[in-house]
C-alpha cells in the first residue's frame, strides 16, 4: 500500500505545480499600469478639476511665455472663471508651430478660445510671403482640429530693435513695415472665418519705450501687465458677444 501512495503524492504535487504555473502565467499576462500603451496615456485630458470653468489656450513665442510667467507669479484671480494655459516658447518661429499645436491636441485640450502670437522671430530672416503662407496653413489646421473653438490672431507686437547690431533707422522702419503687412494679411484671413477673431494691442507701441524690456525686444513688467489685461478684455468681448475684432 505504501508503494501505491508515492505516485499519488507525485500526482498531487504535479497538479499543485501546474496550478501555480497557470496562476503565474495569468498574472504575467494581466495588463498592468506600466503595460498601458504610451499613446493612451498621452491622450489623457488635462481638463481642469473645475469642469464649470472655460478653457483658454494661448500659444506662441516668448511674449506668451513671459506674460504667462508674470500671470502665475502674481497669483491673480483676473481669470477666475477660466482655466488658462500659457504655451509660450522662447525663439519660436512659424515653422516650429505645428508640433506645438499637435501636442496641445494630444494632451486633450478642448479650449473655448485659442490665442496665437507668432511670427516676430521670422521678421528679419524669412521671406514675408513664406511667413504668411505658413501662418495661414497653421491657422487652417487650428480651425480644422478645434471646430468648436474661437481662434484669435494676436497682432505681432512691435520691437524697439529688430537686431542686436547697430543699424540705421531705415532698417528698423523696414522691419516694422514688414510686421504690419503680415498682421494685416493674417488678420483679414482669420476674420474671414466665422470663428475667427483678432486683437490689436495698440497701447504697446514704439512711442512708449517703458513698455519694453531693456533688451528692446521683450516686454517690461508694465508691458506684460498690459498684455495680460488685453487678453482678459478679448476673452470677455469675444465670448460675450459676436464682436470679431478689438483694439486695446
Amino acid at each position: 500500500m505504501s508503494g501505491r501512495g508515492k505516485p499519488a503524492g507525485r500526482k498531487r504535487k504535479a497538479q499543485t505545480n501546474l496550478t501555480e504555473n497557470e496562476e503565474k502565467r495569468q498574472r504575467d499576462e494581466a495588463p498592468s499600469d506600466h503595460d498601458v500603451p504610451e499613446f493612451i496615456q498621452l491622450l489623457a485630458s488635462d481638463k481642469s478639476e473645475n469642469t464649470n470653468k472655460k478653457a483658454v489656450w494661448l500659444v506662441g513665442d516668448s511674449h506668451i511665455r513671459w506674460a504667462g510667467e508674470r500671470f502665475h507669479s502674481r497669483h491673480r484671480d483676473t481669470f477666475k472663471n477660466f482655466t488658462i494655459s500659457w504655451d509660450g516658447q522662447s525663439g519660436l518661429r512659424v515653422e516650429d508651430l505645428h508640433p506645438v499645436i499637435q501636442l496641445g491636441m494630444i494632451k486633450g485640450r478642448t479650449p473655448e478660445i485659442i490665442f496665437l502670437h507668432v511670427g516676430g522671430n521670422n521678421i528679419t530672416s524669412t521671406n514675408q510671403c513664406k511667413t504668411i503662407r505658413i501662418i495661414k496653413s497653421e491657422l487652417q489646421y487650428l480651425f480644422d482640429i478645434f471646430p468648436n473653438s474661437l481662434i484669435v490672431w494676436v497682432f505681432i507686437l512691435p520691437r524697439l530693435s529688430w537686431t542686436r547690431e547697430v543699424v540705421d533707422n531705415s532698417y528698423q522702419k523696414k522691419m516694422n513695415s514688414k510686421r504690419q503687412k503680415i498682421n494685416r494679411t493674417i488678420s483679414n484671413y482669420v476674420l474671414s472665418f466665422a470663428r475667427g477673431r483678432a486683437i490689436l494691442i495698440e497701447s504697446i507701441d514704439l512711442s512708449t519705450p517703458g513698455m519694453f524690456h531693456v533688451d528692446k525686444v521683450h516686454l517690461s513688467d508694465v508691458g506684460n501687465e498690459l498684455f495680460i489685461f488685453s487678453i482678459g478684455e478679448a476673452i470677455a468681448s469675444f465670448l460675450g458677444s459676436d464682436i470679431k475684432f478689438i483694439k486695446c
